[in-house]
């Protein structure tokens, strides 16, 4: 998923294989890190990556 500039890429758990789709909580805390929770998976871990436009303008 994408926000505010950064995209967060949701990783399978041991009871989610896939979240396509997926109702999830984003919580950013005031240290700077993401939290993603499922209903049903708990805490999903997750990859940050920046988006940068020189990466996309080919």
């Amino acid at each position: 998923m994408k926000l505010n500039g950064q995209i967060i890429q949701l990783m399978p758990t041991a009871s989610c294989f896939h979240l396509v789709k997926a109702k999830v909580i984003v919580d950013r805390r005031l240290d700077g890190s993401w939290h993603i929770y499922h209903r049903e998976a708990g805490e999903v871990p997750c990859k940050l990556f920046e988006l940068s436009l020189k990466n996309w303008a080919r």
